[in-house]
């Protein structure tokens, strides 16, 4: 009896020492040198400057061998990776860190530290960084700072996983010369809440750098740079640049999404850069330059739940192409009791080309709201600067310039500034450019106040109502009407330009809808 009250006294003992020591540990720190290859079992101690590990995957098994758990038995002691300067192969570094709270960083303040993806280089289909597992309720955080990715032709970090947190963080780190795999992100982050819209984690990339990527034409690349599903992903001071990719470079879905100090540029994509589907998205003071695409938007392509909004502010979209889509934005959203809105203030617009698609901002059934914005010589096959269908316009206090050729003029007035499709759109205090400025009025209601310069090109096609400062210009009607010598005339409508307005139009929709 005695010995059977002992045996639970030490029972208890243990176990609440046991819960004492999950609590706020001290961290463990282990030192990596891939330049010298000590001996040691791997599990067994390793890690301090006597005895240096040779890999992340060896400091891992020891830690593992002596670490505990905190927090509830949610999450791992922190684990702090420091590393040696030198050149890093992949398969002896590639880790699953799943529960961890680990840093990983350069043991020297100013390292030089470099995982080269061609020395021991995993598959295709694999990725060096897994943090991944099937136990709910978990934490996890992973911060990896001061490191050089080169010749990835695999993935780099994968964080998938359900009914758990996971926090992620990417500061000072260099991604360049490498090729985007067919089934694998180069950076992917999968957390789901079941039958849950909201972000449960975190990804965090900082004063990093995205360079030379492209895709082996041979088999093109059907996943992304950068994939969020159910996260927060933030992007602060980063570049992404010269990337070649047949699918977006970054693919956003169902998560929150913001871009600050950001560049795009020399970006080419057959899908677009970017693609946001039922999140909130802000970009703020970030610049997109030589963005291309050959069906979708240059720079975004944001679908929409009546929840979710976007908002733009001093940013610069400048030199973008598309072939099929949108020289700029693009907004969609379907069948929603609430129309989601879009916020674009203080921006620049300028020499953005759609020659067989539409303007800089399209949107479809989306509230859009434009203030203190400047539109320069922005060309598109319709609404070279706006394509409204369905939805509402309203823009204040902008410059809005559209390009004519005056060498072929009776040809330019007929490449339409502003293209619009059962919508309702207000100017106010807007300052336009001297030239001609083409505005299709198809089945909407458009109002222009307060502003100077306007020498418009009106296209009246069944429109409901078009009016200048009070002025009735079309109602109700199908006319082509223009001001010539500050007074206004009404000239014949071009059939066979309205005629082409509508399969335009039509086009759009229905593209809009595959999508």
């Amino acid at each position: 009896m005695k010995f059977l009250k002992l045996l639970i006294f030490l029972f208890v003992f243990l176990f609440f020492n046991n819960c004492v020591k999950s609590q706020n540990q001290p961290p463990i720190t282990l030192i990596i040198n891939p330049n010298i290859n000590n001996t040691y079992v791997v599990g067994s101690k390793c890690g301090d400057e006597t005895l240096t590990c040779n890999s992340i995957g060896d400091a891992v098994a020891y830690f593992k061998s002596i670490a505990v758990l905190e927090d509830n038995g949610t999450i791992y002691q922190q684990l702090n990776i420091k590393l040696s300067n030198g050149t890093y192969g992949i398969k002896e570094n590639s880790v699953n860190l799943f529960q961890y709270n680990c840093k990983i960083s350069p043991l020297d303040k100013n390292g030089d530290i470099v995982f080269n993806g061609l020395i021991n280089a995993l598959e295709s289909s694999e990725t060096m960084f897994n943090i991944t597992g099937s136990i709910n309720n978990t934490s996890t955080s992973i911060s990896i700072s001061g490191v050089n990715f080169i010749n990835f032709k695999h993935g780099i970090i994968q964080v998938l996983g359900e009914n758990q947190n996971a926090n992620l963080l990417i500061d000072n780190c260099s991604f360049y010369d490498g090729v985007l795999p067919k089934s694998i992100d180069i950076i992917g982050f999968t957390l789901k809440k079941t039958g849950e819209y909201t972000p449960i984690g975190t990804i965090t990339i900082s004063n990093s750098l995205f360079n030379k990527y492209t895709y082996n034409n041979d088999q093109k690349n059907f996943r992304y740079l950068i994939y969020t599903s159910g996260v927060t992903i933030k992007l602060n001071n980063v570049i992404i640049s010269d990337i070649n990719s047949y699918m977006n470079v970054i693919e956003i879905l169902q998560s929150n999404a913001s871009l600050i100090n950001c560049n795009l540029a020399n970006v080419k994509t057959y899908d677009g850069a970017i693609r946001s589907d039922d999140g909130n998205v802000e970009m703020e003071n970030s610049t997109f330059s030589s963005l291309s695409s050959i069906i979708s938007s240059t720079v975004l392509f944001y679908s929409a739940r009546e929840t979710t909004s976007f908002k733009m502010t001093n940013c610069k979209v400048v030199n973008c192409n598309s072939e099929l889509g949108a020289s700029g934005l693009k907004f969609s959203a379907f069948d929603l009791p609430i129309s989601p809105k879009a916020f674009i203030s203080n921006c620049i617009f300028n020499n953005n080309n759609a020659s067989k698609g539409s303007g800089v901002i399209d949107s479809y059934k989306l509230q859009i709201t434009v203030n203190d914005c400047s539109f320069n010589s922005n060309v598109a096959l319709m609404g070279g600067i706006f394509n409204i269908q369905g939805s509402s316009l309203t823009v204040t206090n902008s410059i809005l310039n559209n390009f004519i050729d005056q060498s072929n003029i009776e040809t330019e007035i007929r490449r339409s500034a502003i293209g619009t499709f059962n919508t309702s759109i207000l100017f106010n205090g807007c300052t336009f450019g001297k030239d001609y400025f083409t505005i299709d009025c198809y089945r909407s209601t458009i109002k222009i106040d307060n502003s100077s310069n306007l020498n418009p090109f009106f296209t009246c096609s069944a429109c409901n109502s078009l009016t200048v400062d009070s002025q009735t210009i079309c109602q109700d009607s199908s006319t082509t009407s223009t001001y010539m010598n500050d007074s206004l005339q009404l000239i014949p409508n071009h059939y066979y330009y309205s005629i082409g307005v509508f399969i335009l139009i039509a086009k759009t929709i229905i593209s809009t809808f595959i999508y």
